[in-house]
């Protein structure tokens, strides 16, 4: 039985993967180092910033410091939130997604975004009471393809929100990823994992229990047949 519903959220309900890679870049470049577009979504897109910048830095053979990592960090969130005042980003179809879900299902966020980029946006679209849990970039010391975000969030759903005899389990749980990194988090946490063609081609996602060009194609209905 399908019980609860885990979305990513860069590439899943905001469309912003092009924006945080132009921000990274602008970020390195003030290091006197440039990335290309392609390399961005090669190896860095699936990380938290943290974790983006660290392996960057590590690539181009400069030492990662711990307060160089935090002065990186801080300068794109503060490029973000500037960016996000200008744009209107959200994925088609996923705001009335979200709010169709939300009347069965209990609903996650599981990211390796900042909170404060998470919780502006959601606040913005007028979803953010629909989800109960929101895991992101501070509440893990492992990001994706580590699942420890995804059974974070279970744990969180079954402590704060589910009755002790009807504790949620893996199984019955269903994730919405855009990349391979967030596919290989889902499903090593025992969830199925569908995926969106926002960043990455159908044939790059082959892997996910499913693949969907938009939300127009996502049909609760019979997703939820398959886990009964």
């Amino acid at each position: 039985m399908l019980r609860a519903i885990f979305f990513d959220f860069n590439g899943v309900i905001v469309d912003d993967e092009k924006l945080h890679c132009l921000l990274f870049q602008k970020v390195l470049k003030e290091k006197n180092l440039s990335l290309s577009e392609k390399d961005y979504y090669e190896k860095y897109l699936g990380f938290d910033d943290r974790g983006a910048f660290t392996a960057a830095l590590k690539d181009f053979k400069f030492e990662p410091a711990p307060k160089i990592i935090d002065e990186m960090i801080s300068k794109k969130a503060k490029l973000y939130a500037q960016e996000m005042k200008k744009q209107d980003l959200f994925v088609p179809g996923a705001l009335d997604f979200i709010r169709k879900a939300s009347e069965k299902y209990y609903l996650s966020v599981v990211s390796g975004a900042l909170r404060g980029e998470i919780e502006a946006w959601l606040d913005r679209g007028g979803v953010r009471k629909l989800f109960q849990t929101v895991i992101a970039a501070e509440d893990t010391q492992k990001g994706k393809p580590d699942p420890e975000g995804y059974l974070r969030a279970l744990d969180s759903l079954n402590r704060d929100f589910v009755p002790n005899s009807e504790m949620i389990l893996p199984q019955e749980c269903w994730a919405l990823e855009d990349s391979k990194w967030g596919i290989d988090a889902a499903q090593g946490a025992g969830m199925r994992c569908a995926a969106l063609t926002t960043s990455y081609s159908k044939k790059e996602l082959a892997f996910a229990d499913g693949v969907y060009g938009s939300f127009g194609e996502i049909f609760l209905e019979s997703i939820a047949k398959d886990y009964s």
